[in-house]
């Protein structure tokens, strides 16, 4: 099939569902499928940045800062790839389309639809789902109707996890299924030996914004000072508009010495973070499904997650690591410090390395989605 991936993000410009795209599209054409991604302009890509046998189309969008996009830059992405959607359609001869986002690039795949009779399924993601966010709970009443006809109109409606599957349900009352993310266990694998300690090295991976909730983890790490706890020091994996407030926070807590700040780094360098590291820990409000945990796990690194519903469901499914728990920060510095003496980390390691074999494929998922589109399919569309 000649299939559609639209998303208004694709790396280096992204998160989790940048990363979902790149990974579904070079699983799609191991599978015999022609992928084209429809994204936003920015910076110089090169061919060399995409999977063999991926196409790319980029679109003109008004976003600012590669780490973030406010609605309006997402709705020029919208417009502009609206523009051009049904000649891309014809040109490329697409069969279906993938779109990343309920908004905004849902409405870009309703609008193709709607012109050329093209199927499309929607996958959802984390703040795209009413709830989720409190931050866009007013974009989320404003555009309602416009999500819901989308919504509605799609062959399926995908989440990542069961508990975004139920808050989709939950806001929308639609039918929605789970195909989860996967990971490329090959490039992503452990090293024979773990790192030597001290000092315990903490990772954190991810944009930084609110939703990922770094400022809470300082504060407890910065508890966690006293003779009696190991000696520890946090690496910094990302970037976003919250780094020179999260900077500041550290060294109002004293422990700048402690964190290093690294900003985005490539694929390889960011295994090689992966592999050198004692446990990710991930203090996340809400996510779907982590692609950073995932990755994490294939690697053989323990997780030390926030009790939000999706992060939980996996670590209590895979034995990874242990959950934070985000109202009781005493109980949370308490796991912390646990993790830092070190006496389950090779079982927790070996468990969500296990268990991402067994069970988090990208080929898996990406046949999911064609399952979805072929014309046979038995969606409840």
């Amino acid at each position: 099939m000649n299939l559609l991936l639209i998303n208004y993000e694709f790396p280096p410009v992204g998160g989790g569902a940048a990363n979902a795209t790149w990974e579904l599209a070079r699983a799609l054409v191991a599978l015999g499928h022609r992928p084209t991604i429809l994204t936003a302009r920015w910076g110089a890509r090169r061919a060399a940045d995409l999977p063999a046998g991926v196409a790319l189309i980029e679109v003109a969008a008004r976003r600012k800062r590669a780490e973030a996009c406010t609605p309006i830059e997402m709705a020029t992405f919208m417009v502009s790839a609206g523009w051009r959607i049904r000649a891309i359609m014809r040109r490329e001869k697409i069969d279906g389309m993938l779109a990343f986002f309920s908004i905004p690039c849902g409405p870009v795949a309703w609008w193709a639809a709607r012109g050329t009779g093209v199927p499309y399924v929607v996958s959802l993601r984390g703040g795209d789902v009413p709830g989720t966010e409190p931050s866009l709970n007013r974009v989320h009443r404003l555009l309602s109707p416009l999500r819901r006809r989308v919504l509605r109109s799609a062959r399926a409606v995908v989440a990542n996890s069961p508990a975004l599957q139920q808050r989709a349900i939950a806001a929308d009352s639609i039918p929605v299924e789970v195909i989860p993310n996967g990971v490329d266990t090959e490039f992503f694998s452990p090293r024979p030996s773990r790192p030597a300690a001290p000092p315990f090295r903490w990772l954190f991976v991810g944009r930084l914004q609110a939703q990922k909730n770094l400022g809470w983890l300082l504060e407890r790490l910065a508890a966690l000072r006293e003779p009696s706890s190991p000696a520890w020091e946090l690496h910094v994996v990302g970037d976003g508009p919250l780094r020179a407030e999260w900077e500041r926070l550290g060294g109002s807590l004293g422990i700048s010495s402690r964190v290093r700040w690294h900003g985005w780094q490539s694929r390889e360098k960011l295994r090689e973070f992966y592999r050198c590291s004692h446990a990710l820990v991930q203090p996340s409000l809400y996510e779907g499904m982590a692609n950073t945990v995932l990755e994490a796990m294939a690697c053989g690194l323990p997780v030390i997650a926030s009790d939000e519903p999706a992060t939980k469901e996996l670590i209590r499914a895979s034995g990874a690591g242990a959950c934070l728990p985000l109202g009781d920060p005493a109980a949370a510095q308490v796991i912390l410090r646990d993790a830092m003496r070190g006496n389950a980390l090779d079982r927790w390691g070996n468990s969500g390395r296990e268990y991402v074999l067994a069970q988090c494929s990208w080929s898996h998922s990406a046949a999911e989605y064609v399952r979805q589109l072929e014309p046979n399919s038995t969606s409840w569309r």
